[in-house]
């Protein structure tokens, strides 16, 4: 597994360890300072404080789980790229459990990680 690899994937268990703990910050640690989120059906938050705002309101809205699937991970030139498809596991107001299915592509590396 190639440095990249490695960076990846702690940045992806760090992420779905803060879905799972309620922890927006933590969801938002693994982007870096001038990242951009665009979250499927939702405005694009620009820079940290934003993105952990964005991963607050998955929170609040009862986003409580998540997977996410690698497709596709490759570095070139001291850049990197990974294709994935997610599922947020959502339990709104304490209701029924509804599953959400869709993709996002990272950047994840040296310089952190966007979605």
């Amino acid at each position: 597994m190639s440095q990249f690899e490695r960076e990846a994937e702690q940045a992806e268990e760090a992420w779905l360890q803060g879905i799972r703990r309620a922890d927006a910050a933590l969801c938002a640690s693994v982007y870096e300072d001038g990242a951009r989120s665009c979250p499927a059906g939702r405005p694009m938050a620009a820079g940290l404080e934003a993105i952990r705002a964005s991963w607050q309101r998955e929170i609040d809205r009862g986003v409580r789980d998540a997977a996410y699937d690698t497709l596709l991970a490759e570095e070139q030139g001291g850049l990197g790229f990974e294709l994935g498809t997610y599922v947020f596991r959502v339990t709104p107001g304490g209701g029924e459990q509804q599953e959400e299915r869709g993709s996002a592509r990272r950047r994840p590396g040296c310089s952190g990680a966007t979605s």
